[in-house]
């Protein structure tokens, strides 16, 4: 009997209090089949979205039109940090998908059936449900499947994925996330409908993406994609990746020497580090016409950006005052995180791994010593400058050198020290 968690058994059970079945569907049944810890909970229930709301009052609406309510669990309200992921109850439900509709059901079609609910499910390893009374409902051969880490397809692999063709990219998340491969049947539909990706919208694609990059397995589900002729239609470029191997370094042990900084967002972090070793995997012309083409925030793309035309820049800097240039103009979260990117990418260059080394041991003495960096950091402001009778542009590019000096050399960040040399440069003609 698979083991449930004490308080998916109790809102199981509350449903079936009031005369409702209820299963546990999905990810969660495949996780468990696997020994593996679910991330987050599917449970498919008879009962119709307003009885379910007054069985949890405080349950969140989460999609009216098809039923769907999220639960927190009383372990959740204890303790907000509580790493028990959530809880969605959906009603039992049919679908049916007209021509070129791409993941959109043109009916929906609410049911008591088990049966007709996991027919409607992408992959065989998510179409099985236990519930408290039964162990297992698996209909197509799903856990034969899970134990031999193979996807197939519920029903006929093309039909499938013409109705949503998110379905390819679900799949090549299980091969990052859960290491899944393909059956011979569902890589020939993926490589044959992988254009259909088009019609979708590029956040879509973008958040399936960032999943499968931040995946265990990244390396490999990248390189399906790519051999199935997914990559282009994720990048929009149909260019060749560079070495694949500092991929296959971005696991949980990339982040263990994350700094103090950077650690309060170690999620943003790893997503961050993964899009940045990716990316960079293009040369650089295609590597920016590929972050554009998903629709990246702007900070999250400047990142990238920034990662993608600097990090040569930093990989042969030797000398601390040229370290102190790069951090004062990046900040130390981004250094940080570029010495991460570069470790993976230098991963067996012992003579970059001695320069890293030397940097890092700088960079901790720049922070120990406190030694001032930026324009924020100088003895004087902006007024004083002005003071000095500097105007408009003339105080910003003023400050600008008393910076670079004072990066320079730490022990002139004094007051007076400052203004004088400021007035030797308002003798020249500062550009």
């Amino acid at each position: 009997m698979l083991k449930l968690p004490g308080y998916i058994e109790k809102i199981m059970a509350e449903l079936r209090k009031e005369g409702y079945a209820c299963f546990v569907v999905g990810g969660a049944v495949r996780d468990m089949m696997a020994g593996e810890k679910p991330w987050d909970w599917d449970l498919a229930t008879d009962a119709p979205l307003g009885n379910v709301l007054k069985i949890f009052p405080k349950a969140t609406v989460i999609s009216e039109e098809l039923s769907v309510v999220r639960i927190r669990s009383a372990e959740d309200e204890k303790n907000d940090e509580a790493d028990l992921g959530y809880v969605d109850v959906a009603r039992l439900r049919k679908e049916k998908y007209a021509p070129e509709s791409f993941g959109i059901p043109s009916e929906i079609i609410f049911t008591n059936s088990i049966e007709s609910d996991l027919e409607r499910r992408d992959f065989t390893v998510n179409a099985m449900a236990c519930s408290i009374e039964v162990e297992l409902i698996d209909p197509y051969g799903g856990a034969e499947d899970v134990s031999k880490r193979v996807l197939k397809m519920v029903g006929e692999p093309l039909t499938r994925l013409e109705e949503d063709p998110v379905r390819i990219l679900r799949a090549i998340r299980l091969v990052a996330e859960r290491n899944y491969s393909f059956s011979g049947s569902l890589q020939r539909a993926i490589a044959e409908k992988a254009d259909l990706l088009i019609h979708i919208s590029k956040d879509r694609v973008r958040d399936e993406f960032v999943r499968i990059v931040t995946g265990e397995n990244a390396a490999k589900a990248i390189e399906v994609a790519e051999d199935a002729g997914v990559l282009k239609w994720i990048t929009g470029i149909d260019k060749p990746l560079k070495r694949l191997k500092p991929l296959q370094l971005l696991n949980p042990n990339s982040y263990s020497n994350i700094s103090e900084r950077n650690a309060a967002t170690l999620k943003d972090y790893r997503i961050l580090l993964s899009l940045c070793v990716f990316y960079r995997r293009y040369f650089e012309e295609d590597a920016l016409e590929a972050i554009e083409y998903l629709n990246y925030s702007g900070k999250t793309a400047k990142v990238i950006k920034d990662a993608i035309m600097t990090g040569n820049r930093l990989s042969n800097i030797s000398d601390k005052f040229e370290l102190k240039e790069y951090i004062a103009e990046y900040g130390f979260e981004f250094y940080d995180l570029m010495e991460d990117v570069l470790r993976i990418e230098e991963e067996s260059d012992s003579k970059a791994a001695k320069m890293r080394r030397a940097r890092l041991e700088a960079a901790a003495e720049i922070q120990r010593e406190n030694d001032p960096l930026t324009i924020k950091d100088l003895a004087v402001n902006g007024d004083d400058i002005t003071k000095l009778g500097a105007t408009g542009k003339t105080v910003g590019l003023v400050l600008e050198h008393l910076a670079k000096q004072v990066r320079r050399n730490p022990e002139i960040n004094d007051r007076e020290k400052l203004l004088k040399i400021a007035e030797e440069m308002m003798k020249w003609n500062l550009k």
